[in-house]
């Protein structure tokens, strides 16, 4: 194929993948619109073919030219997803009425109406897991990760905890509260994992997060307490943009700490780092950085969540895997709690190194993590919930002129998977910066092959080659020169990772920060220019609508 609609095929998905916005780096967005088997996993929306990605309109047909002169031309169709002809919605209006009333009883009184509806059993008869995929040695009930045993003399020592994502993937109980049974069955599967692999001399440890879009903050928090027992969860520092809109927020919810509070988690951050700051006016700043302003750095407390779900428990005493035994395989599609994971690895240990696979046909390094940096996510109907509380405890029934906040009706355009990530995750390495504008380069690049695009089996064992047994990584792509994975990511390439020409006006330099080859963006701009070709990097704030601009 040599081109797409008329465009050359590398712009036509660099277009597709900006689009998006689900990834802030060219590598990570060409490998989230192709096949691969973790996409399978869950979701009928990827198939064995290039995933069509998120288009606002279309024309009646796509057009694709092969280098051999031959013109392929495919009917685009809807699929909808909404009982258009049940609740016989045929006009603009009679979709914006169901919108309205759908809002009204799923999003604005959820916590009164969903612990009395809500069933929190899983469906019977689909098995999210390919029936080519390797069996697992344990798996949660709803088979959105796994644990495996790598077979063969020279891989039998390698345990594989593959994890698809954070939460469920059936429909309702990734939602509260049966949020709280799903924690339960992870736990009791982590804990099962890490001790057949203890029993069984398992030495090795791969952990797969390719494709993983993130989840509940339990289930991060159990990966790391269940792999480092020894350790506490780390959490993460945080700020928000201080908006207006925030402040009014916080202060009509303040009096409220518990976990039904207008804002959840959120307050409850900021009371308990008020206690030590004078109060709430104090926490809130603002302070000014770059040009805008922000609240303070405030703790999140993610290791919390055990406690607070009674699964605080560890399976083992001390860590079943040496950190110098550790990868992490990313596909740089790794979203929200995915890179809150591998950051808390390893920042643990310099020994935790990070193998990612596939991107571009270009050759340099590679970012492990390339999707939102983000944390503390909340989807439009529970934004609006968020408003709807807020409105109780202050007693009004419109906020204060001048406040741009969200309408507490349904989207015209149904909107309801949209979600606003409320902060950006700050760390120790970068003081100016929040996380989302490091560049941060995996030790070692692997490109997919024929045999481990379709066999997870294959591609393990050459993560595992590339780790211990001296396989090559991709050229450029590691701090030896020998080609084989180092101890440390490799050094920044200003000519494979940068940015475009075509925005070079709205940006300042880049800046390394430690000879581990993390650097920082500088006072970067959204930009939605980028060249796949030529491996310039462009950069979607994904991380945070309250974030840097």
């Amino acid at each position: 194929m040599v081109q797409i609609d008329g465009k050359p095929v590398f712009e036509a998905l660099q277009e597709i993948s900006l689009a998006d916005g689900r990834t802030h780096d060219l590598d990570a967005g060409f490998n989230s619109l192709m096949f691969g088997p973790a996409r399978t996993q869950g979701s009928a929306r990827y198939y064995n073919r290039l995933v069509s990605g998120p288009y606002r309109s279309l024309p009646d047909e796509t057009t694709w030219l092969l280098a051999n002169g031959t013109t392929l031309r495919f009917e685009n169709l809807a699929d909808a997803t909404l009982p258009f002809y049940q609740q016989k919605i045929f006009t603009g209006a009679a979709l914006g009425t169901f919108l309205d009333n759908f809002a009204r009883q799923r999003g604005l009184k959820a916590r009164e109406v969903e612990p009395r509806q809500q069933t929190c059993t899983v469906r019977h008869g689909f098995d999210p897991r390919p029936s080519e995929w390797p069996q697992p040695v344990v798996e949660p009930e709803d088979k959105y990760a796994g644990g495996f045993f790598l077979e063969g003399d020279q891989y039998a020592d390698t345990a594989v905890l593959q994890i698809n994502t954070f939460h469920s993937t059936y429909v309702g109980m990734d939602a509260y509260p049966c949020n709280a049974e799903d924690g339960v069955n992870y736990h009791r599967f982590l804990k099962t994992f890490v001790t057949k692999a203890k029993q069984t001399g398992k030495k090795k440890l791969i952990i797969d997060l390719v494709s993983n879009g993130g989840g509940l903050e339990m289930e991060l928090a159990d990966t790391f307490a269940q792999l480092f027992p020894d350790r506490h969860v780390p959490g993460f520092k945080w700020r928000a943009r201080a908006l207006p809109e925030l402040a009014w927020l916080v202060n009509a919810t303040f009096p409220k700490t518990d976990m039904e509070s207008g804002l959840g988690d959120f307050v409850i951050d900021a009371f308990q780092t008020s206690a030590t700051r004078g109060g709430w006016p104090a926490t809130f700043g603002p302070e000014e950085i770059a040009g805008d302003k922000f609240t303070p750095k405030m703790f999140r407390d993610v290791g919390g969540t055990l406690v607070q779900f009674s699964i605080a428990d560890r399976a083992l005493t001390e860590p079943p895997f040496e950190p110098k035994n550790i990868v992490i395989l990313t596909d740089g599609d790794c979203q929200s709690a995915c890179g809150i994971l591998v950051r808390w690895l390893t920042d643990l240990s310099p020994d935790v190194r990070l193998i990612v696979v596939g991107g571009r046909p270009t050759k340099g390094p590679m970012q492990g993590v390339g999707g939102t940096k983000g944390g503390v996510t909340y989807p439009l109907p529970m934004f609006q919930q968020i408003l709807q509380m807020s409105f109780e405890a202050a007693g009004v029934t419109l906020p204060p002129s001048g406040l741009s906040l969200p309408s507490l009706k349904a989207s015209p355009m149904g909107l309801f998977s949209a979600a606003v990530n409320m902060v950006d995750i700050w760390s120790d390495a970068y003081k100016d910066y929040p996380v989302e504008f490091a560049v941060e380069l995996a030790h070692c690049r692997i490109f997919y092959t024929a045999e481990t695009l379709y066999d997870l089996d294959a591609l393990w064992k050459r993560a595992a080659d590339a780790a211990w047994n001296g396989g090559k990584c991709a050229p450029g792509s590691t701090s030896r020169a020998d080609g084989t994975i180092g101890g440390a990511p490799p050094a920044f390439i200003s000519g494979v990772v940068q940015t475009p020409a075509s925005v070079e006006a709205n940006t300042a330099d880049v800046r390394k920060v430690s000879a581990a080859g993390r650097n920082v963006m500088g006072s970067l701009r959204s930009s939605r220019k980028a060249d796949w070709s030529t491996g310039a990097f462009g950069l979607e704030t994904a991380g945070s609508i309250w974030g840097l601009k």
